[in-house]
């Protein structure tokens, strides 16, 4: 802003870049976080509703399928990708 440019854009430019890292990181956590709530989900969805986190421990219940086992694979290579591709990327060891 110091430079003429207005709040709008500086925002575009240098503040949206330099917190999308934390706030895609903040995403990704949350979502899997969500996952660890099959308690609040059965109590809150009731009997009809159907929620993701409840439909998988009935499946994990009462079902011999490994499609949970997948599911769980690949949310952990998401998270794994999220964090190593960046780096990669950009060509440095930030290990």
């Amino acid at each position: 802003m110091s430079l003429g440019a207005g709040p709008i854009r500086t925002f575009h430019y240098v503040t949206l870049p330099l917190s999308r890292p934390g706030i895609i990181a903040g995403a990704l956590f949350t979502f899997m976080a969500s996952f660890d709530e099959v308690i609040v989900a059965i109590f809150v969805s009731g009997r009809t509703a159907t929620t993701l986190p409840k439909r998988m421990w009935d499946s994990v219940l009462l079902e011999t399928n490994p499609t949970i086992a997948a599911i769980s694979t690949m949310l952990t290579l998401l998270a794994m990708l999220v964090r190593v591709l960046p780096t990669v990327r950009r060509g440095r060891n930030t290990w």
